[in-house]
């Protein structure tokens, strides 16, 4: 089995999703990179036993839409 490096580099198609679900759509791609908290252990099996490359990010800064920058 190659190392996870060999896979990314081997990847053809990426998905960087921020959103909940879509789990047969997210199966059709080489790396998936996903939001953790939005997918269980089993939607990971379950993507990683079709074929895909499953990561998370993790979001080192977040700043809410209401916060004003000109204060």
């Amino acid at each position: 089995m190659n190392s996870i490096r060999q896979r990314m580099a081997q990847a053809k198609n990426f998905a960087l999703y921020y959103g909940f679900g879509e789990l047969e759509a997210l199966a059709g791609f080489d790396l998936v990179i996903l939001e953790p908290a939005a997918y269980s252990e089993a939607d990971i099996r379950w993507l990683r036993e079709r074929g895909a490359l499953v990561c998370g990010y993790l979001s080192a800064l977040e700043i809410d839409n209401s916060f004003d920058f000109c204060r």
